[in-house]
């Protein structure tokens, strides 16, 4: 019988509640939770997952010397139905298990009989965990609009991503688009080591592969010698930051200048995400010029003004990690001038704030 446990929400930090509850061929089945193992510095017990007054709740069949089927002491138990949730007390990984019982009735096997009438019939045991951490932010700002990703991680490994905090209507919009959350949903499951761009050697690749862009004669008419960038500036982590910087500005005037090396100026491939200060925004820079770099170096479409000869398939940027495409996603819908309106959504709404910045 192909049964699972079901979290909700799937990753928490310590002192949020969890519900658990399971999914499958569970049809006329109930389950009964315990928890199995508990992180080390945890005074949660070990066992039936207990009530907010630490009473083990045992269903109304089982009261008086039914009680001793489970071992349980009058004092206590209370009866009811069965506790599916708990609240961690430490970040951590905790071990559940769910008792798959068939109930139903059955008549008794001779008058008395102190099990007729009701029958329960344990069909399987499942094991499962509930990862605790602490809730992380990094906001992704740009045009006025802003969202959080907020990731928590356990045993160095994403357990759990999601969109929070939008600021206004388009952020809003962005954290319910189906692409975006798309995005986001990968993150879950990835090893923090490779979540993301490592600031420093994804600084140096961008301005290795925008200087090799810029000498580009297959590219460009003739190479553009005014913008180019001097090698060895990004060693250290503020020299990496102050680099990215300095790449942006000489991406913008690559882009918008002509002389000589392009046809028309590119229009469509702009930054949006502001200099980096720091860590977080340095990130969220990295992903943007991923995405204008990636785009202006293939443009050359004349339906939106031909910018290059031919499209510069010698200097791409290695693929985008899941974070960095997260944020890419979130970028394009902030810039999108028409948005897709997600289900339930007001397009009037998103249309007044993408066409005229109403808020």
């Amino acid at each position: 019988m192909a049964v699972s446990i079901n979290t909700s929400p799937t990753a928490v930090s310590p002192g949020d509640t969890i519900s658990l509850d399971i999914t499958g061929a569970i049809a006329g089945r109930i389950a009964e939770f315990a928890i199995t193992s508990v992180p080390d510095q945890s005074a949660i017990e070990v066992g039936p997952i207990k009530d907010t007054r630490g009473r083990i709740v045992v269903p109304t069949q089982f009261t008086g010397s039914r009680l001793s089927e489970l071992g349980i002491t009058a004092s206590g138990y209370v009866v009811g139905p069965r506790a599916t949730t708990f609240t961690p007390d430490v970040a951590g990984v905790y071990g559940v298990r769910a008792t798959v019982i068939r109930e139903r009735a059955a008549a008794g096997s001779y008058e008395g009989d102190p099990l007729g009438e009701y029958r329960r019939i344990v069909e399987e045991f499942v094991d499962g965990s509930v990862y605790v951490g602490s809730k992380q932010k990094l906001t992704v700002a740009a045009l006025g609009h802003s969202v959080d990703i907020q990731v928590i991680a356990v045993d160095s490994t994403v357990r759990a991503a999601s969109l929070v905090n939008p600021t206004d209507t388009i952020a809003r919009m962005a954290s319910l688009d189906s692409t975006v959350l798309a995005a986001v949903a990968a993150l879950v499951g990835v090893a923090v080591s490779a979540l993301g761009e490592d600031i420093q050697s994804k600084t140096v690749e961008l301005r290795d592969r925008f200087n090799g862009h810029l000498a580009s004669v297959v590219a460009h008419a003739m190479a553009d010698a005014v913008n180019d960038l001097t090698a060895g500036r990004a060693g250290m982590k503020i020299s990496a930051i102050q680099e990215l910087n300095r790449i942006r500005d000489k991406y913008v005037d690559h882009i918008q200048g002509t002389g000589g090396w392009h046809l028309n100026p590119d229009l469509f491939s702009w930054p949006v995400a502001a200099k980096a200060r720091d860590e977080a925004t340095a990130t969220v820079l990295i992903a943007d010029m991923q995405r204008v770099y990636e785009t202006h170096r293939v443009r050359t479409s004349a339906t939106t003004g031909q910018v290059h000869n031919n499209s510069d398939a010698d200097n791409p940027l290695t693929a985008a990690k899941p974070l960095t495409s997260a944020i890419i996603e979130i970028l394009k819908y902030y810039v999108n001038a028409t948005p897709t309106t997600p289900t339930g959504e007001n397009p009037g709404d998103l249309a007044n704030v993408a066409r005229y910045g109403f808020r």
